[in-house]
C-alpha cells in the first residue's frame, strides 16, 4: 500500500508541477509586459501596486514550487515595486531593468543552479571570482594580495560604475563593499553593492567592510541584505573563514531529515514534499527503530508525530536526548493537537518547534528547511576551529575512530596523514602571528578544496592537520599529498612589504589489519618526524 500511495501522490505533484508550469510562463510574459508600458501608465500608485501584488503572489508559488533562482528574484522585483510605491529615489529604468534580467524557466529544476550572466572567463580560471569595491589602497591591497593567497580571482575596483561593468560582464562568486567607497552618482557604495545582487536574483553574496562599526553601520548593513561585516583592518582568515562557508552553501549536500510517524499516508506526503526541495529524507513509522536510524542516516533535524500508539513524540525526544552527541539536532513536533498548552507543554520536554496539522505546505518547507539549515550552522560552529573552519582537535580524533571502525568492517584502505608547517615559528617571529594565521589558512583552504567531498580534515594542534582519506591505498595517498605539498610551496606570501614562501612536510600510512586509531596516529606522528629530520618539505611514509 505504501508504494501506491507514493506513486499516487508522485504523480498528483508531478501533473501539478506541470500546470503551475504552463501558467508560470504565462504569468511572466504578461509581467515582461509591463516593460512596453510608458511611464504615464506604468509609475501611477496604482500600477505600482498592481504589479507589486503580482509579483508577490508569483514569488511565493514559484518558491514553493521549487523555483529558487526565479522566485528570489521576483522578491527582490517586489522590494524594488515596494520602494518606488513609498516614493523613494529609483526611477522606471530601475523597474525595467529587474523585469528584463527575470530568469526564463528553460531547464529550470527544484534547487537550480544560479544561471551565469556575460560571457565566460576566456582562460577557463576556475577559481571563485570575488570584486571588490575598495578606494583606500592599503586595505585593497591587504584584500587583494591576502586573498589571492587563499586561491581567490580577485578584482578591485575604486568606482561603482567599474564595479558594476565587471559585475555585467560576468557574474562573480561574492561581493566585498567597503561602505564608505565615494561613489560618483546618486547611489552610495552599499547601495551599488545590493543592487548588483538583487541584479543577480540574490545569488551572489555581499560582505560589507567599514572603518567604523556601530550599531547603525551594522543596521544599516543588515537592511541591505549584507551577510558579513567587517571592520578594518580586516582580519583577512577571518574573511577567507566566511567566505569559504559562504560559498559551500552553494554547493553543500541535501539537508537530512528523519520523519518519525506512525501514518504511513502522512509519512509519504513530507517526505515528497521535502524531496522536491532537494531534502533528504529518512522516515520511520516505528518508533522503535530510531537509534539505528540515527546512527545510519546522521540526521541534522528531527520530526516527530507528537501522538503515537506504543511511543508518544514527547517519549521519543526524550530517548534521542539520553544520548549526549544528539542533544543538539532540533526536534520538530507535527500534530493535529490544537491545544496550546499541551503544545507548550512538548516544546518544553525537548522540542525546538511545533507544527499543527493540516500545515500549509509552503509553510512547513519553510519551517524544516530554516531549522535545518540553522542546525548545520550551529553545528559547525561547535565542531569546526574559528581560523580554518576545519574540524577542532576533538571531532577530528572522533571521526578518525568512526573511519577506523568503519574500515575495519568494510574491509576498505584508509590512509592517514599528519601535516606540520615546516619552521612556522620562524615565520611568526620574522613576519607575526598574523602572517602565521594567513599561512595556516592557505594550507587549511588548499587541503579543503585540493582534497576529495570524503576525505575529512581536522587542525589536530597550532599547525598541525590531520588527513583522514578513506578508501585510499598508500601509494595514492602518497601521490596527492606531494602534490598539495608541491603546490603549498609555490604559493607566494607578502608581510611587512616582505614577500616569502612556506612548506609542509607530512607523515603518512595505510590503516593495517586490527589496527587501533591510537596506533596509526603513532605511526604517522613518526613518519612526520622522521620527513622533519631529512630536510622538510616531503612526504614520508609510516
Amino acid at each position: 500500500m505504501n508504494e501506491e500511495l507514493d506513486q499516487l501522490l508522485a504523480a498528483e505533484l508531478k501533473q501539478l508541477k506541470e500546470q503551475f508550469r504552463d501558467q508560470l510562463q504565462e504569468d511572466l510574459s504578461t509581467l515582461r509586459r509591463v516593460c512596453e508600458q510608458d511611464d504615464a501608465t506604468l509609475m501611477t500608485a496604482q500600477s505600482l501596486r498592481q504589479w507589486r501584488d503580482f509579483s508577490h503572489r508569483l514569488a511565493g508559488s514559484t518558491l514553493t514550487f521549487g523555483y529558487e533562482t526565479l522566485g528570489r528574484a521576483l522578491q527582490n522585483l517586489e522590494r524594488t515595486l515596494d520602494t518606488l510605491i513609498a516614493g523613494s529615489a529609483v526611477d522606471s529604468e530601475s523597474l525595467r531593468t529587474a523585469l528584463k534580467h527575470l530568469p526564463g524557466l528553460e531547464g529550470a529544476t527544484p534547487q537550480a543552479p544560479l544561471p551565469h550572466s556575460g560571457a565566460l572567463n576566456s582562460e577557463n580560471d576556475d577559481r571563485p571570482r570575488l570584486l571588490v569595491l575598495e578606494a583606500d589602497p592599503t586595505t585593497g591591497e591587504l584584500l587583494q594580495t591576502g586573498l589571492s593567497s587563499f586561491g581567490y580571482r580577485v578584482e578591485r575596483f575604486t568606482s561603482g560604475s567599474a564595479i558594476q561593468e565587471a559585475f555585467t560582464r560576468e557574474w562573480p562568486d561574492a561581493l566585498l563593499i567597503d561602505i564608505a567607497t565615494d561613489c560618483e552618482g546618486p547611489q552610495n557604495a552599499l547601495a551599488v553593492g545590493t543592487a548588483l545582487n538583487e541584479l543577480s536574483g540574490g545569488g551572489v553574496p555581499v560582505l560589507v567592510i567599514n572603518e567604523r562599526q556601530g550599531f547603525s553601520q551594522k543596521l544599516e548593513a543588515a537592511r541591505s541584505g549584507a551577510k558579513a561585516f567587517f571592520s578594518k583592518p580586516v582580519n583577512i582568515p577571518a574573511l577567507e573563514t566566511h567566505l569559504d562557508y559562504l560559498l559551500r552553501q552553494k554547493i553543500s549536500d541535501s539537508y537530512r531529515v528523519l520523519l518519525v510517524d506512525d501514518d504511513n499516508y502522512s509519512l509519504s506526503h513530507y517526505r515528497l514534499l521535502l524531496q522536491a526541495y532537494n531534502v533528504e529524507v529518512h522516515s520511520l513509522s516505528n518508533p522503535s527503530d530510531i537509534i539505528p536510524a540515527m546512527e545510519d542516516f546522521h540526521p541534522e533535524l528531527l520530526v516527530f508525530d507528537l501522538h503515537m500508539p506504543e511511543c508518544s513524540g514527547v517519549e521519543l525526544a526524550q530517548i534521542v536526548r539520553y544520548h549526549e552527541k544528539w542533544v543538539h539536532i532540533p526536534i520538530i513536533f507535527l500534530s493535529a493537537e490544537q491545544n496550546q498548552s499541551r503544545q507548550l507543554g512538548a516544546l518544553l520536554q525537548g522540542g525546538d518547534g511545533f507544527l499543527a496539522k493540516p500545515v500549509n505546505a509552503d509553510y512547513f518547507v519553510s519551517t524544516i528547511i530554516s531549522h535545518a539549515q540553522r542546525a548545520r550552522k550551529l553545528a559547525e560552529l561547535m565542531s569546526r576551529d574559528s581560523l580554518t573552519g576545519l574540524l577542532k582537535h576533538s571531532e577530528i580524533k572522533e571521526r578518525l575512530n568512526q573511519e577506523v571502525a568503519r574500515a575495519t568492517r568494510d574491509g576498505h584502505d584508509l590512509s592517514v596523514a599528519m601535516i606540520d608547517i615546516d619552521r612556522f615559528k620562524r615565520i611568526n617571529d620574522t613576519y607575526g602571528h598574523q602572517a602565521g594565521d594567513v599561512v595556516i589558512s592557505a594550507l587549511a583552504h588548499l587541503l579543503r578544496h585540493g582534497l576529495r567531498i570524503s576525505d575529512i580534515i581536522g587542525r589536530y594542534g597550532g599547525e598541525e592537520f590531520l588527513v583522514l582519506l578513506p578508501a585510499t591505498a598508500e601509494e595514492g595517498a602518497a601521490k596527492k599529498l606531494d602534490a598539495l605539498r608541491d603546490e603549498f610551496s609555490q604559493i607566494p606570501f607578502r608581510q611587512l612589504d616582505a614577500d616569502f614562501h612556506a612548506s609542509f612536510s607530512a607523515g603518512l600510512a595505510t590503516l593495517q589489519k586490527d589496527e587501533s586509531s591510537q596506533s596509526i596516529v603513532a605511526r604517522v606522528d613518526e613518519a612526520l618526524y622522521r620527513a622533519k629530520q631529512s630536510g622538510r618539505n616531503r612526504i614520508a611514509l609510516g
